[in-house]
């Protein structure tokens, strides 16, 4: 907005916000700020002309009441004819007009309103049923179905059919440390991928959203970002995978691929892995640490195996309290790191987590410091 005495023509003023009806409106057309457009107008006493002016009336009254039955909304007719919500329940209400609509649902309209949740805008089915907006989101509501109007989002609901690119193997080792999948306590039992992470790690998910061609918008809280995608399609294909409900201590690594793997092991290590300093500054004093069930660090260590780099499992010594104990595998040997961090960055580009990354960088640069050849 422009910051200038603003003294504008008054009949040019009055005419134009008689034109364009709101403060706002005439805030874009002069480019100042409302408060100055208020101001102007209680300088110059328009709120007195108003009260002078005619009642506003359409041209046709059979047509606004016509036009009236079929928007069922006094919002939509305001823009239509380019007034007031107010002016619009004030004339109807002068010519005896009111908009009534059905203050009930037949068995059928019912489940197709709860069929539609996942679909369709709680204005759409009104409209299409003839009814208020509020009676469908009321329709929701006691069937729990609580939110949002519209649930239904685009995304390529094939992507985990076939775990076949780095990206598939990738995100799919993501939702195997960070994620969860779980039926939701609804009438359609509609299945729910969802995972959340702390928001400077946001890259993840827009990494997701872009991978996955989804529409889907992240929720932000406090310091997570979360995602949650409703998609019997996907789950189901997670279920192939290992991927369950409550999988915490019964999950067990899905090996894909070879060369896959260490992409998919690269998105657990983004999920549920570190690499840290603990003590001085020195190579041999930085750790990699994957966290899991005891089943899947074991499985991890395997694999790491047969590539030759050699780790270790132990019990996980955090404070909370589980039901069931949490296990790490840890790589200590300075050698084994180097490996570890070759072949899981490997043609890692735009798939990993820059943060944890660097820090491997870093460890790197250190190490090379203190060898060179």
């Amino acid at each position: 907005m422009q910051n200038y005495e603003f003294n504008p023509d008054k009949n040019e003023f009055i005419a134009n916000y008689q034109k364009l009806k709101s403060g706002k409106n005439m805030s874009e057309y002069y480019g100042v700020s409302v408060r100055k457009i208020y101001s102007y107008a209680q300088k110059i006493n328009y709120r007195n002309t108003l009260k002078k002016d005619i009642s506003w009336k359409p041209q046709d009254k059979e047509e606004f009441i016509k036009l009236y039955n079929q928007l069922k909304s006094s919002t939509l007719m305001a823009e239509h004819y380019r007034v007031s919500k107010k002016t619009i329940l004030k004339y109807a209400k002068s010519i005896g007009f009111r908009n009534e609509y059905r203050n009930s649902l037949t068995k059928e309209e019912v489940n197709y309103v709860l069929e539609s949740y996942h679909l369709k805008k709680a204005i759409t089915i009104s409209k299409e049923l003839g009814v208020s907006k509020s009676l469908i989101t009321k329709t929701w509501r006691i069937n729990n179905l609580s939110g949002k109007t519209c649930r239904r989002y685009y995304i390529n609901e094939d992507y985990f059919f076939n775990i076949d690119t780095k990206d598939k193997a990738y995100f799919l080792g993501i939702i195997a440390s960070d994620g969860c999948v779980y039926y939701q306590q609804n009438p359609n039992k509609l299945k729910m991928l969802s995972f959340q992470f702390n928001i400077k790690d946001r890259e993840i998910i827009d990494s997701f959203l872009y991978y996955t061609e989804a529409e889907y918008k992240p929720i932000i809280k406090n310091k997570y970002i979360s995602l949650q995608i409703n998609s019997d399609k996907i789950v189901n294909d997670l279920e192939k995978y290992n991927i369950v409900q409550r999988k915490t201590w019964i999950y067990v690594p899905y090996f894909i691929d070879n060369q896959l793997m260490w992409h998919y092991l690269r998105g657990y290590f983004d999920g549920d892995g570190s690499i840290y300093l603990c003590g001085k500054v020195n190579p041999s004093n930085w750790i990699i640490s994957i966290c899991g069930n005891e089943c899947t660090m074991h499985a991890f260590q395997n694999f790491l195996r047969t590539h030759g780099i050699e780790s270790y499992v132990r019990l996980d010594n955090r404070k909370e309290k589980y039901k069931y104990d949490f296990y790490n595998l840890i790589i200590r040997k300075n050698s084994e790191k180097i490996k570890f961090i070759q072949m899981l960055y490997h043609d890692s580009e735009n798939l990993r987590l820059n943060r944890k990354y660097l820090k491997c960088v870093e460890f790197l640069k250190l190490y090379n410091e203190r060898h060179p050849n």
